[in-house]
C-alpha cells in the first residue's frame, strides 16, 4: 500500500527507520532505501529512483533521522490522500510562497511534531502549531522535507527538478508543482514523529532557496486558504532575505546581485548605494547579536 522512500548515509540510521516503520505503520508497505553513502546523489536525484523502484499506490518521502511515535500512522495517510484534490501531505510547513525567497514559516506555519532543539542533542521537545489547533489538517503552500507524503498516480505531475542539484529546496520545488498544478498541499496533526535533527539552514540552504524562488517566479506569490494577503510585506522580506543573507557570509556583491534579482518584482527602486548601506547596517546587527550571545554564554558559564 504504501512506499517509504529513504535516501540514506547512515546504515544505522536506516536500520532503525527500517525496524521502526515495521513496528508502527500499519498497513503493507515497502521501504525503497537510496544509498547515498558514496554522495553519488543530490537529493533530487535520489527522490527519483526511489520513486521508480517504489512499486505502491502511495509515496512517502522521509528523512533517515525520524522515528514515527503514532501507531497505525499509515492508515492516516492513506485516508488524507484519498481525496482526489489532495496533493501533497506533511507534518510542518507553511502558508506561503511570496515573490520573495523566504521560508516556510514566514506566514501560516503549521507543524505538529516532536523535534530536537538546537544546541542540545537528542533532547526532544513537542512543536505544535497553531498551539491551539483541534483539527485533523491544515492547508499550506509548502510541505517541509522531513515528511513529505503522495499518491503515486501524481508522479506523472509531481517529481523531483534534477536540474537543481544539492539537498536543499526539493520541498519548497514539489509543494510548488502541487499547489501551481490545482492540487491542496496540508499538515496534518494526527501523525506524530520525532525528528532528530534541528536542521541546517547555511548557505546552499539560501543559495538554493532563491534559484526555486527564481523557477516559480511567473506563478508567485502562491497562498493557501489559511493566509490573508495583508500578511505579506514583500518589502520586509527583502529584509530578511539580506540579513540571512549577511549571517551567512555571503559576499557583498553577491548580496546585491541577488537583491537585484528580485527587488523589480515588487517595484522597489533600490539603488546599489542604498543596498550597500543595508549590508554594512546588518553587518553591525549581526555581530552584536553574536556579541550578547557570546556575553551571555559566557555569563551562565560562570553561574554554574
Amino acid at each position: 500500500m504504501i512506499s517509504v522512500i529513504v535516501c540514506y548515509r547512515h546504515a544505522d540510521d536506516l536500520a532503525a527507520l527500517r525496524a521502526n516503520v515495521s513496528q508502527t505503520i500499519g498497513v503493507p508497505h515497502e521501504l525503497v532505501a537510496v544509498d547515498n553513502t558514496d554522495n553519488r546523489h543530490s537529493i533530487f536525484s535520489a527522490y527519483n529512483e526511489g520513486m521508480r523502484r517504489s512499486r505502491q499506490p502511495y509515496l512517502c518521502f522521509v528523512h533517515e533521522d525520524v522515528r514515527f511515535v503514532t501507531q497505525d500512522w499509515g492508515r492516516k495517510i492513506v485516508a488524507h490522500l484519498q481525496d482526489k484534490e489532495v496533493g501533497l501531505v506533511g507534518i510542518a510547513g507553511g502558508g506561503t510562497m511570496p515573490k520573495i525567497p523566504s521560508t516556510w514559516a514566514l506566514a501560516g506555519q503549521s507543524y505538529n511534531l516532536m523535534q530536537a532543539k538546537r544546541g542540545r542533542e537528542r533532547r526532544m521537545e513537542l512543536a505544535k502549531c497553531p498551539a491551539d489547533y483541534a483539527g485533523s489538517k491544515r492547508q499550506v503552500i509548502v510541505v517541509d522535507g522531513v515528511f513529505l507524503s503522495m499518491r503515486r498516480e501524481l508522479s506523472a505531475v509531481l517529481s523531483f527538478d534534477e536540474n537543481f542539484t544539492g539537498f536543499h529546496g526539493y520541498d519548497y520545488d514539489l509543494s510548488a508543482q502541487s499547489a501551481s498544478a490545482g492540487y491542496k498541499n496540508y499538515v496534518v496533526y494526527d501523525v506524530l514523529l520525532e525528528h532528530f535533527s534541528a536542521g541546517n539552514q547555511n548557505a546552499d540552504y539560501y543559495r538554493q532557496l532563491m534559484k526555486v524562488y527564481a523557477k516559480w517566479a511567473y506563478r508567485l506569490p502562491l497562498l493557501a486558504d489559511t493566509v490573508d494577503s495583508r500578511e505579506i510585506d514583500e518589502v520586509h522580506n527583502v529584509h530578511v532575505m539580506m540579513r540571512c543573507m549577511v549571517a551567512q557570509h555571503f559576499a557583498k556583491e553577491e548580496i546585491i546581485r541577488q537583491v537585484a534579482a528580485f527587488k523589480d518584482r515588487i517595484g522597489l527602486g533600490w539603488s546599489d548605494r542604498y543596498v550597500s548601506f543595508k549590508i554594512f547596517y546588518y553587518k553591525m546587527l549581526v555581530a552584536c547579536s553574536k556579541l550578547k550571545w557570546g556575553l551571555r554564554t559566557k555569563s551562565l558559564g560562570r553561574g554554574k
